[in-house]
């Protein structure tokens, strides 16, 4: 390489970098506080039966065009493009309810709003979304947890209905769903439903925990939204194997195999 590119190269790496911390995570911005380092959990970072594959099931593929709640009510790793640049990606969980009276006994029983939408079949799809986010909006805050933070919401509502909310002229989301079932952990959940109430619930422990005073700072290569995410899952039993097939979506993942202690969400 001629001696007069690598000037260029790294100003052009470190640009990208750039906008990979700014965007990451979405908005509020998240930081890069790169010292600020939780306590792995070493028994959920080493899993269990990390030799066994899941398939697979995209949300998206189906839900524009689903006819019955049924098909699609679940519990989905997900991400979407970050709001300031394509580079990478955030994560986040999205819920899918199976009927509107679930929908509305989970907002009344635990605090939780929700959205809802008709798909291409006119089918009205109610839906939660879980995300990471810094609680001051600055570069350097404190994790929390955000129900239905605008961008994540907006890239499930793509996906419902791409024909109505996906615009030429607009750059859309790119929003991908592995559904995660309830039948991986190894915690015995006795159905959707359940699962669905324990991911909410762990969820809201962590703002909870935050709030007393146990905190999680933001850093972009070790406890991210991603981070946040496979940590969640781990707590609820979900294997690392299937974890790392879970949580493997197009794009940059920095920390997507980082764990923090379960106690946080407890």
């Amino acid at each position: 390489m001629k001696k007069s590119v690598v000037p260029a190269l790294a100003a052009l790496l470190a640009a990208a970098a750039l906008l990979l911390a700014l965007g990451s995570c979405s908005s509020p911005l998240m930081g890069l506080e790169e010292d600020a380092v939780v306590p792995l959990d070493a028994d959920a970072q080493g899993g269990l039966d990390a030799s066994r594959a899941v398939t697979l099931w995209y949300l998206e593929d189906y839900m524009k065009n689903a006819t019955s709640l049924s098909t699609i009510y679940g519990v989905y790793w997900s991400a979407r493009d970050m709001d300031s640049s394509p580079i990478g990606n955030h994560q986040f969980i999205t819920i899918v309810y199976g009927s509107k009276a679930q929908a509305d006994a989970v907002a009344a029983g635990y605090g939780v709003t929700y959205k809802a939408y008709a798909n291409q079949k006119g089918l009205m799809v109610y839906y939660t979304t879980i995300g990471a986010f810094t609680d001051d909006g600055s570069i350097s805050g404190n994790i929390i947890e955000v129900f239905n933070q605008v961008s994540d919401a907006d890239s499930v509502k793509e996906q419902v209905n791409p024909a109505k909310y996906i615009y030429w002229w607009k750059p859309d989301y790119d929003f991908e769903g592995h559904r995660v079932p309830y039948s991986l952990s190894t915690r015995g959940y006795a159905s959707t439903d359940a699962f669905l109430k324990a991911i909410i619930v762990a969820a809201k422990n962590f703002n909870r925990n935050h709030d007393a005073g146990l905190t999680v700072q933001y850093s972009l290569f070790s406890t991210n939204c991603s981070t946040m995410v496979n940590s969640l899952f781990a707590e609820l039993g979900i294997p690392a194997g299937d974890r790392d097939t879970l949580g493997d979506f197009f794009g940059v993942d920095a920390a997507e195999d980082n764990v923090i202690a379960g106690l946080y969400f407890r």
